[in-house]
């Protein structure tokens, strides 16, 4: 059971657990991923940073433990941060704090920084420990203050954290006072929730282009903001939803320049899910999603795309591709598999009513699948989880979201499945990620469905099978 749900091109540790990742940097020619990492456990605790690299985004060698808790300074968990490379060239490590007590992680949390080698490997914890803590906000008071973002703005070091102000999430913003940055001061919040969530965690801003991109995930499916930054203050452009998978497969995202300057972001995929498998004996949990390449459009709406050297890991002398296939009913592709990249173009009826899509993961028998259900009509895109494993996996919701389809009906779709592992991509606009958890071995089919009376033009469809990544 364990290794028929372990993926196997997505970044994960040999064993244990992990989450959030921190920290990503790219530096001299490597992509430095650090994350959320238990080396003792398959279930959260003991929060150490893991850290991993790669020259691909796809392909990984897995370093040294980066950060570990003080314990003889009363820290049980070191949570998540970002690095950054100092004026002075030297590393650095931004994290939160946390232990017992009177240093519990919601009220008693600190910022604190350590200082590295010139290859990563190595961090030493500031003598200045903590660099921020609540004293810093006067009279004001966040709740679960966590998660530093630290980037620059023109010629000035800044920082957000997220956190809860008065029973709403929240993002606070901070300068640093001088070049060693360890002294800071508040300047207020540069963003609070009035939606209803009660708490932001791994707030994410930053320039890209002539414009400020702002991320955050409230304690639901993580949110982006396009707008104007003037070092105080952020307005907003336009809205819109990161991903909606959520804590069903897509959280607290982390970002880094590439060296072409754009920008990859990477998430969070938990498991929970597999809660009601346990007693499988998994000994791992967590995974990394695909990084994922982020832009802005002519309407300050963000565009997210899978990083292009997923395609390394094609498997060309097996794949599958066809174009100009009408689909009405069922169509069973003659191609089959648990690590697949599927990459169609998908043309709609002006009156297209009823449910179109791909079956994934099915079962020969009819026992287990998932699928992607599009309603043009409806304008609703959904993964339905109903029937995705015969074990009765609880809390299998839908994962969905609003698909504006295009006003020619046209559609394209990108899917990555790996296992357990599935990562939709609809127009590089709209995302659905979540985890699945199949029975039987058998369960590999895929299938193209459309209502009987109805038809789907499916332009072309390329499906390759994806070899596994290489860890080290």
């Amino acid at each position: 059971m364990e290794k028929k749900h372990r993926p196997v091109y997505h970044m994960l540790p040999e064993q244990n657990w992990m989450n959030d990742p921190n920290g990503p940097i790219y530096y001299n020619g490597w992509y430095h991923l650090f994350y959320q990492h238990n080396p003792k456990e398959a279930k959260w605790g003991n929060i150490h940073w893991g850290h991993s690299v790669s020259t691909d985004l796809i392909n990984w060698q897995h370093r040294p433990l980066a950060l570990y808790p003080s314990k003889e300074e009363g820290e049980l968990h070191c949570f998540s941060g970002s690095t950054v490379i100092r004026d002075d060239g030297t590393p650095m490590i931004f994290y939160t704090s946390v232990g017992d007590g009177k240093r519990n992680s919601q009220t008693g949390a600190e910022q604190w920084a350590a200082v590295g080698s010139m290859d990563l490997d190595n961090w030493v914890k500031v003598y200045e420990n903590p660099v921020i803590e609540q004293s810093v906000h006067g009279d004001d008071k966040i709740l679960e203050w966590r998660d530093p973002f630290v980037f620059r703005y023109e010629d000035q070091w800044m920082m957000v954290i997220g956190g809860t102000h008065q029973g709403h999430g929240c993002a606070a913003l901070y300068r640093a006072l001088d070049e060693d940055l360890y002294h800071w001061e508040y300047l207020g919040m540069v963003g609070r929730d009035e939606l209803g969530s009660d708490m932001w965690e791994c707030p994410v801003l930053f320039g890209y282009r002539d414009r400020y991109v702002f991320m955050y995930s409230p304690n639901n499916s993580m949110r982006w903001e396009v707008g104007d930054f003037d070092g105080k203050t952020f307005i907003a452009r336009n809205k819109g939803v990161v991903d909606y998978g959520g804590w069903q497969g897509f959280y607290a995202g982390n970002t880094c320049s590439m060296p072409d300057g754009r920008v990859v972001m990477f998430a969070w995929m938990p498991e929970v899910l597999r809660i009601s498998l346990e007693h499988a004996g998994y000994t791992w949990a967590g995974v990394q999603s695909i990084p994922r390449v982020i832009d802005i459009d002519e309407d300050d709406r963000l565009v997210i795309d899978p990083v292009g050297s997923v395609s390394l890991l094609h498997d060309i002398t097996g794949s599958y591709s066809d174009g100009g296939v009408t689909v009405s009913g069922t169509k069973t592709l003659p191609i089959s598999g648990a690590a697949l990249d599927i990459i169609m173009s998908l043309q709609f009826p002006k009156d297209a009513a009823g449910e179109y899509g791909i079956s994934l993961l099915a079962d020969p028998g009819g026992s287990e699948q998932t699928l992607l259900v599009l309603n043009p009509e409806t304008g609703r895109a959904r993964i339905d989880r109903s029937s995705s494993s015969a074990d009765g996996v609880s809390l299998a919701l839908p994962v969905e979201g609003p698909w504006e389809i295009m006003e020619d009906g046209h559609a394209d779709v990108r899917i990555l499945l790996d296992h357990s592992t599935l990562e939709i991509f609809i127009d590089s606009r709209l995302c659905l990620s979540t985890r699945i958890y199949p029975k039987y071995s058998s369960s590999r089919e895929v299938r193209l469905f459309a209502p009987s009376d109805r038809s789907m033009e499916v332009l072309s469809i390329e499906v390759f099978p994806m070899k596994p990544a290489s860890f080290s």
